[in-house]
């Protein structure tokens, strides 16, 4: 016999125009008989923060096809193909906060998916996804959670000084320069990948001259939480390449939010587009 409990933990109320503020959901799932040192834990690895319970490694769960996120599922029942393998419930718990700014949306070969996005508790970085808004104060918890490839692993460290690729480089104790490769005339504003020599970024604008600047100093402001008096773009070593100096934050911290942002797509793109997907439930997309 199989329970779902959902306990959430909303945030105090806010005075009158304040900001919204996020909730912590807690999502455990349990069974009758689940042996408590058969528990596998995950961990951040930014910071270090445990962030998922489960009965199995994570490393043994189904991953989507599109993404490689691992799947946790709470009724395997439901899809025909896991169904006649006899894949047992998922038993967890998950400790995340609700990403601010509601759904981020991604194109995908089929359409446009819809992300809500699931936070740390403790470092407020991406750890996973669902494709359905966050449920009310008491409701159960949705049945499928994506955990992002590469966010959590499987003992309590966290990203060091030596992770940090050579695209980012201290210039002092709270500075830092940023090398970006700039693809113009994309469908959509974001970043696509972190490689050792640059963070590669795609944007809007038609030409490197028009509006582009603003747009990545946008991008990355947003990125990184940090006001755009912090940062300062200059030219690169060549015309689609530009460097950035950062300043009030970490080599570390830069590069954190940096893999946190890959992905990001503007919401002017997809709220124009028509169609919009969900995970596919036959093979788990």
């Amino acid at each position: 016999k199989t329970r779902r409990r959902h306990r959430c933990r909303a945030a105090p109320r806010a005075w009158p125009n304040a900001m919204p503020k996020r909730s912590t959901h807690t999502f455990e799932s349990e069974k009758d008989g689940a042996a408590e040192e058969s528990m596998h834990s995950a961990y951040c690895v930014h910071c270090g923060a445990c962030c998922v319970v489960s009965d199995r490694p994570l490393d043994v769960l189904p991953r989507r096809h599109t993404d490689g996120a691992i799947v946790l599922d709470t009724n395997p029942a439901a899809t025909p193909a896991t169904a006649e393998e006899g894949v047992r419930p998922l038993f967890y718990r998950l400790l995340a906060k609700d990403a601010e700014g509601g759904a981020v949306l991604l194109r995908r070969p089929a359409g446009v998916e819809s992300q809500w996005r699931l936070n740390c508790a403790k470092c407020q970085l991406l750890i996973a996804y669902r494709h359905v808004p966050p449920p009310p104060p008491g409701a159960p918890a949705p049945r499928l959670t994506f955990v992002v490839d590469g966010a959590l692993g499987a003992h309590p460290s966290s990203l060091d000084e030596s992770s940090v690729p050579k695209c980012i480089q201290p210039i002092s104790t709270s500075a830092v320069r940023i090398a970006f490769e700039v693809t113009v005339g994309a469908p959509a504003t974001g970043i696509s990948a972190i490689t050792d020599a640059e963070v590669l970024v795609h944007l809007r604008a038609p030409h490197m001259r028009e509006g582009a600047n603003t747009e990545l100093l946008e991008l990355v402001a947003r990125a990184l939480r940090l006001p755009r008096h912090k940062l300062q773009l200059t030219r690169g070593w060549s015309f689609k390449s530009k460097f950035m100096l950062v300043s009030g934050m970490a080599r570390g911290e830069v590069h954190q939010r940096l893999r946190a942002a890959i992905d990001w797509t503007d919401g002017s793109f997809g709220r124009r587009a028509r169609k919009a997907v969900g995970p596919a439930l036959d093979d788990l997309g």
